[in-house]
């Protein structure tokens, strides 16, 4: 790490739109080198030099930053104190030039945005080494998000000396919501939903944090469902509390685990004897089903990235509907797409009993291999068509999920020799009902069309057309 960087570090850049963390990431970076002994808190001081309060008063900027006949400066020889310049672009650049001829031998910070990049003094740039871009963030992970979630309600514990526990739907909405001043306003939300709990509990030995305390410009950009367990602070199915204190990182592992740890026990189970083949594509159908609900109705959110690969999806599976009669629903595109952009975001380490998982869900994958060709075949030109569109290859897990589906679409319930066709107006709305009765019945009786609502008849009775030939 720069910070580290012998003798005295390495200046360092830190360059991103408003409120992406430029500020919390300086601080955090002087208090890591001070946990990791680099330099002595007695010793270097943390100094803010907040650039864009001195726009219309360069001399007094310069006096404090270089000192005078009665002052030594922030840049003066003796002083070793650590300097974070905040917005360094609201300084003429002759000012820039200055502070680069004074950075020999400095611990110095700077920050931008980086719309501000063009403003910023070349001789100054060529004098920073390390430039770190932060991303605005919904473009972080949700485990980053979930991170900087748990570590403003700590902070806020402390200022206010007092132990603060949270919902869980409260800290899915939180981790859901898009925050359009990025974490300026995430760390806003976090200290309003903290006085909202305190007002009327202020006997309270702790705050218990719920979703009717949220702001109100939350509520404006999130859609709460009554599939969410949780009416503006009514306890639903999901109202238990999380303690601050020993809250870690969760985002979706626990889910995740969850489905790894049913599906590869079905599969012990049949390697044992103890179920037939039949009674694991069950067992496994009803766990799948389950993460595909809480992808749908408790990790509901979409952006462009979700969308676009949406589309794709849809576009292969319609390809694979019509040559293999796969009924692969938009509404199954939606759930992939959300898995896929989940896998993509999160991106952080496994625990060796996750790495171990898999390799028995690919085990498991191999064996499907061997007695569902046809749909295993599907899967894989299914993953190939996905690789080229998008240049991105489905996982293992995210193979298996795909295979597994495809098996319970091409099951029939035994004697039913009528197939019901459910065409309606809507993006998903044909999927969504034909979906639920399918997973009602355990196996496949409804298909559907989903058409816009400029959809000329003569599309609709040629995709009909198209089901009603085949076999």
């Amino acid at each position: 790490m720069a910070v580290n960087y012998p003798p005295s570090g390495l200046p360092l850049l830190f360059a991103g739109e408003e409120g992406t963390g430029k500020s919390l990431l300086a601080k955090l970076s002087y208090e890591y080198a001070v946990d990791q002994g680099v330099i002595q808190s007695e010793d270097c001081k943390f100094r803010l030099f907040s650039c864009r309060s001195y726009v219309n008063e360069p001399r007094q900027a310069e006096k404090i930053l270089f000192g005078d006949e009665n002052n030594r400066g922030l840049l003066g020889a003796e002083n070793s104190d650590m300097i974070y310049f905040k917005d360094i672009n609201c300084l003429s650049r002759e000012q820039q030039d200055r502070i680069a001829m004074h950075m020999e031998g400095r611990r110095i910070f700077f920050s931008t945005a980086l719309s501000n990049f063009e403003t910023m003094s070349r001789v100054l740039l060529e004098k920073i080494p390390v430039i770190v871009h932060l991303p605005a963030l919904e473009e972080r992970s949700l485990a980053e998000k979930e991170q900087m979630i748990i570590y403003y309600y700590k902070q806020e514990s402390l200022r206010i000396h007092c132990p603060i526990r949270i919902s869980r739907r409260a800290l899915e909405l939180l981790l859901n919501y898009h925050y359009e001043r990025n974490i300026s306003q995430l760390k806003a939300c976090v200290q309003a939903s903290c006085m909202n709990a305190f007002q009327g509990n202020e006997e309270e030995k702790r705050l218990s944090v719920q979703v009717a305390h949220l702001p109100e410009e939350f509520f404006r950009g999130t859609r709460l469902s009554d599939n969410s367990g949780v009416f503006m602070g009514k306890p639903g199915k999901d109202s238990k509390f999380l303690d601050i204190e020993q809250l870690n990182v969760r985002v979706n592992s626990d889910k995740e685990q969850l489905l790894h740890q049913n599906l590869l026990e079905s599969y012990r189970q049949m390697k044992q004897g103890e179920l037939s083949f039949e009674a694991m594509m069950k067992k496994n159908r009803e766990t799948v089903n389950s993460y595909f609900d809480y992808m749908i109705f408790e990790r509901n959110y979409s952006n462009e990235k979700i969308r676009v690969t949406e589309q794709i999806l849809t576009q292969i599976f319609q390809e694979m509907n019509q040559r293999y009669d796969a009924s692969l629903s938009s509404n199954f595109a939606l759930v992939m797409s959300r898995i896929i952009y989940n896998r993509m975001r999160d991106n952080v380490g496994e625990s060796k009993r996750m790495l171990k998982d898999r390799e028995e869900l690919w085990e498991l994958q191999q064996y499907l291999q061997g007695e569902c060709r046809r749909e295993f075949g599907i899967m894989e030109e299914i993953s190939s068509l996905f690789e080229t569109h998008l240049e991105l290859t489905l996982e293992s897990v995210e193979q298996l999920l795909l295979l597994l589906k495809i098996c319970q679409n091409q099951e029939r319930i035994h004697g039913l020799n009528t197939r019901v066709l459910v065409v309606c107006h809507g993006y998903s709305t044909a999927s969504s009902i034909a979906d639920v009765v399918n997973q009602i019945y355990g196996k496949r009786v409804f298909d559907a069309i989903d058409m816009p609502i400029e959809t000329k008849t003569s599309v609709v009775v040629e995709q009909m057309s198209g089901i009603w030939k085949l076999p």
